[in-house]
């Protein structure tokens, strides 16, 4: 048989649908024999407060161990693992949730660890410390109530200094050390080569990127000056727009350029373009600059692979090194347009995740389902001839590694083609057994269909199991 490339990713402009291909709910691994593996699934283990708005970690001034925390509706909350001997599934009785105080307001929050205090930053609003041993005779959660203090949109911890970039886009200002709740009349400096408006801030290796609306500049801190001052060369034309994330040892984001178009950037010496010509039509179609600004973002790193999460307000967009992916949450006839999870915090081990429909706190585990429902997965994907021929396909096989399936679940994969790109009417439905097969080829046969130049195979499937798709071929 002959070999059919699995897809990269979303590939290919809406103009040319026959070169379009799709990956959704999948990512490819990396290694040697990479291969499309069926997303994260998500076990709800407890409930906070209300959605997500936020998370992040804090050390724990007697053990040392860093703690997650998180926003759930209108509460700060910590949540640790209290059974010592939990196995890797957790039980809801492992857990513990412990109510902190009030952070009000439904807005997207960032929580940043210092050494000994926890920055609580409402994104355009208020600023709140929590400090368990906080020698002030107040509660350990108290507002930053300093006059130096402006609402903000973007906060990073730099060497003992909370830096903050207020919503006007004025200069940005950073706090006394290890206290975001102090802030000096003088603590407050500027990108020096660009006059544009500050909207964000990232800290890299002991330094910091400010980033404006139509460039970043690298800027460290002169002790000697006890001051911030601009990198020389280290400036670019390239702004900000929203979705800041980590990536590695630095950053991701959506920006644009110097011509206004929205792309999808990683900080280097340079701000490198990830996303290709599909990703860059999509945002620049659909969105504008108020959908884009204030996004939910994330970073995991998944079996082996690193997967980088924007959950735009219409389409999560997912990179993992080689190409793009679409996730969503939901089956066939029910699909949502977004993955409803909007915060991911690795702690103790686990992903740990918030939602952004419900008070549900899950983990991510290779399940194949997410809160009990089974993952719908899709790859679209083509066969090309030569220009101005015909050719018949006869048989097309899907070797599928699948998981063993309990319960009513058996899983599912499906096979559809078409002569102009649509997914049709007509779909091939095969079971994958219900103890699961691994390298099982799926094969659908009797005369698939003659083409002119081109045919478009989709490839459907789900299943209460992990799944990869490890390579396709036709005859």
């Amino acid at each position: 048989m002959n070999p059919i490339p699995l897809p990269k990713g979303l590939t290919g402009l809406e103009s040319s649908p026959r070169s379009q291909e799709l990956v959704r709910n999948m990512f490819m691994t990396s290694g040697d024999t990479p291969v499309l593996s069926i997303r994260p699934g998500v076990d709800q283990v407890t409930s906070g407060f209300g959605r997500s708005r936020g998370a992040g970690l804090f050390a724990n001034q007697e053990t040392g161990d860093e703690e997650l925390y998180m926003v759930s509706g209108t509460r700060l909350i910590r949540v640790t693992i209290i059974n010592n001997r939990a196995e890797k599934i957790l039980q809801p009785e492992d857990i513990q949730v412990d109510d902190l105080g009030e952070i009000p307001g439904n807005g997207r929050c960032i929580l940043v660890g210092g050494f000994t205090s926890l920055c609580i930053m409402e994104v355009g609003g208020k600023g709140y410390v929590y400090n368990p041993d906080a020698d002030n005779g107040g509660p350990p959660l108290q507002e930053i109530i300093d006059p130096d203090y402006r609402p903000s949109v973007s906060v990073a911890y730099d060497n003992g200094r909370f830096v903050f970039v207020p919503e006007d886009g004025s200069p940005f200002f950073w706090s006394n050390l290890e206290n975001p709740a102090v802030i000096d009349l003088e603590d407050f400096a500027d990108a020096e080569s660009f006059p544009d408006p500050n909207r964000c801030v990232f800290t890299v290796r002991r330094s910091i990127f400010v980033g404006g609306s139509r460039s970043f500049q690298r800027i460290d801190y002169d002790a000697t000056r006890q001051t911030y001052v601009g990198r020389k060369g280290s400036e670019s034309k390239v702004g900000y727009v929203g979705g800041l994330v980590k990536y590695a040892e630095t950053f991701a984001f959506i920006g644009n350029d110097s011509d206004g178009d929205f792309g999808i950037y990683v900080m280097g010496e340079q701000p490198q373009l990830i996303s290709n010509d599909a990703i860059n039509e999509l945002i620049n179609k659909e969105y504008s600059f108020f959908d884009l600004r204030n996004i939910d973002a994330n970073s995991v790193h998944w079996k082996n692979q690193r997967l980088t999460i924007f959950n735009l307000p219409r389409h999560t967009l997912v990179f993992y090194g080689t190409g793009w992916a679409l996730w969503q949450s939901g089956v066939s006839g029910y699909l949502n347009k977004t993955w409803r999870i909007s915060t991911i915090q690795t702690a103790y081990n686990y992903q740990w995740t918030g939602d952004e429909k419900s008070s549900a706190i899950g983990v991510l585990r290779d399940s194949g389902n997410e809160y009990g429902n089974v993952i719908e997965y899709a790859i679209k994907t083509f066969i090309r001839s030569t220009p101005e021929s015909n050719f018949f396909v006869r048989r097309i096989a899907a070797s599928v590694t699948a998981g063993r399936a309990l319960g009513e679940n058996i899983p599912q994969i499906m096979m559809a083609h078409s002569k102009d790109a649509k997914l049709p009417s007509q779909q091939r439905w095969r079971n994958l057994g219900r103890t699961g097969d691994y390298n099982n080829q799926v094969r659908w046969t009797g005369g698939i269909s003659k083409a002119p130049e081109s045919l478009t195979i989709w490839i459907i499937g789900y299943g209460n199991v992990p799944m990869n798709v490890d390579g396709l071929a036709f005859e």
